[in-house]
């Protein structure tokens, strides 16, 4: 069997374990030794979730208005018509008229995620499934919108919710539970592990990149070596490796992660470019220019066509 867990050695080894320094363990054994000590692990983390969710049941009042249900779906027709801007009006004098309808509110998130203001658009999915936390649909149109915004983490989690609230034979569930175990044949096929230790470390690399933001140096080069350790092809925290060791003046070592930032993408152009800056230092002197905003490269650049060395040529970032 590949990827033995080295505790039991009998399964297979599935996820990272931080009390482990980071070994990947299977499901059972990471079940077995939970406790307290693992306190912001992702999975201890959703099993409090779990155990919360089978002894709490969560109150909640909903509006049952046969009127306002009539017009949301005059709304949904016009929306399927592409009718966006009439949908829109008439929703918003159905908010007006009914503010707390979990209905209406679930569909002025479908309008503003159909005019891509994503922001708006989850905001008025929180408030619908506020007032309806079992509203499978409202639920499952969220995690579109994550979608829309190459947020995976946050699009798996949401469809998970998804799982959590609907009756298994819903066709939502079975949406949600299709599009799962696609990720999930995915990451096993071209990185060779689960999808839950590819969520894990997503929810590392960005803990990482604020520790970088704040100029945390060696705190985020440990983070995103732990990601690096799970996933070794791992571009973007390559490139935020070198540039974590250039701000700490070791040219050396960013060179070198950089240019397996190159290796693992070749088309990666932010790694290019950063790896030009890093060339032109001393050993020993950081680099002076190290104040770090997020690109999203893939969604703005790769998704788009999008050239990031003739943004930057051109002034346009």
């Amino acid at each position: 069997m590949k990827n033995k867990c080295p505790i039991c050695q009998q399964a297979k080894a599935k996820r990272s374990c931080n009390e482990k320094n980071h070994e990947i363990i299977c499901p059972k054994c990471c079940a077995v030794m939970r406790s307290k000590s693992c306190t912001g692990c992702h999975y201890y983390n959703q099993s409090n979730i779990c155990h919360n969710n089978k002894h709490k049941i969560k109150d909640f009042i909903i509006e049952i208005n046969v009127d306002a249900e009539n017009e949301v779906t005059k709304v949904l027709k016009l929306l399927e018509m592409r009718k966006i801007e009439e949908a829109f009006q008439r929703l918003n004098d159905l908010n007006n008229k009914y503010p707390n309808n979990h209905m209406v509110l679930q569909a002025m998130g479908l309008v503003f995620a159909m005019k891509k203001d994503h922001e708006k658009a989850l905001h008025y999915f929180d408030k619908s499934i506020a007032i309806f936390p079992y509203f499978a649909a409202a639920i499952f149109n969220k995690a579109l919108v994550y979608k829309e915004t190459f947020d995976v983490g946050n699009f798996i989690r949401t469809l998970k919710l998804v799982l959590d609230v609907a009756d298994k034979n819903d066709e939502v569930a079975k949406k949600a539970r299709s599009i799962i175990k696609s990720f999930e044949a995915h990451s096993q096929k071209t990185e060779g592990i689960s999808l839950d230790a590819v969520l894990e470390c997503g929810e590392r690399f960005n803990k990482s990149f604020e520790l970088m933001s704040e100029g945390q140096w060696q705190r985020a080069i440990e983070g995103f070596k732990q990601v690096i350790k799970v996933q070794p092809r791992h571009a973007a925290c390559w490139c935020n490796l070198g540039l974590c060791y250039a701000s700490l003046g070791q040219k050396t070592n960013a060179l070198s992660a950089l240019d397996n930032a190159i290796e693992a993408n070749p088309e990666y152009e932010l790694a290019i470019v950063n790896r030009m800056l890093v060339d032109r230092m001393k050993e020993g002197e950081p680099l002076i220019n190290n104040k770090f905003e997020s690109v999203n490269y893939v969604k703005d650049f790769t998704m788009n066509g999008r050239s990031y060395i003739k943004a930057l040529s051109e002034g346009d970032l």
